[in-house]
């Protein structure tokens, strides 16, 4: 158990169009007292079990892009101050210049308050993912990948269907067992020397 003092996190904006669903989130947008933020949480015991990113800072600096993803269908639920989004069919995330692909993505999000403003703290895992482009460092394949990242841009969603959670997923079981083995990675152990750079995942080879 973590015991953890729950930030002030702003409210994802949700916008369903006649065509589809899609919502748009500018990080940089809310501040302190604009009606936007949930009032400070009390002090609390929260579980390490992968479902949210609750009481973690991401060892990951903030980086000025913006977050876009698109898929053909999107569940979306919330986890404490976590938003959850299960991504199938066609399934893009664009972090600036890294570009991942796959079938299916299981994604955490969610705001930090710093000195400088809001932050989006951002995780998603891949069963199997491509990067379609090949550039050498910027994106991944292979399986079971965890990206974790850190922006202060928008982030934005492109669906032809949105619909509420949770859903039964063997995905979602699979990716929360994931994250909850990063998690209490970064408990255990020295932090990673901290960069601008969305952090990639792979397991090792046999």
């Amino acid at each position: 158990m973590l015991r953890t003092c729950r930030p002030s996190i702003g409210r994802i904006a949700i916008a369903t169009f006649l065509l589809g669903g899609s919502w748009t989130w500018s990080a940089a947008c809310g501040s302190p007292g604009d009606g936007d933020l949930e009032p400070p949480g009390e002090n609390r015991e929260v579980p390490i079990d992968g479902r949210s990113l609750g009481g973690f800072v991401l060892p990951v600096l903030p980086i000025p892009h913006d977050l876009r993803m698109s898929a053909q269908q999107a569940v979306e639920w919330s986890v404490d101050d976590t938003k959850r989004l299960l991504l199938e069919g066609d399934v893009a995330i664009e972090i600036g210049s890294y570009d991942f692909r796959s079938d299916v993505a299981v994604v955490w999000i969610n705001r930090l308050p710093t000195a400088d403003g809001l932050v989006t703290q951002f995780a998603a895992w891949f069963p199997s993912v491509s990067e379609p482009t090949r550039r050498a460092g910027l994106g991944a394949s292979g399986r079971d990948v965890l990206i974790t990242s850190t922006l202060s841009g928008a982030v934005q969603l492109a669906t032809v269907s949105l619909r509420e959670g949770p859903v039964p997923s063997r995905e979602v079981a699979e990716g929360e067992k994931r994250l909850t083995r990063y998690l209490r990675g970064l408990l255990a152990s020295p932090l990673p020397k901290l960069s601008r750079r969305p952090d990639v995942l792979v397991p090792d080879l046999p």
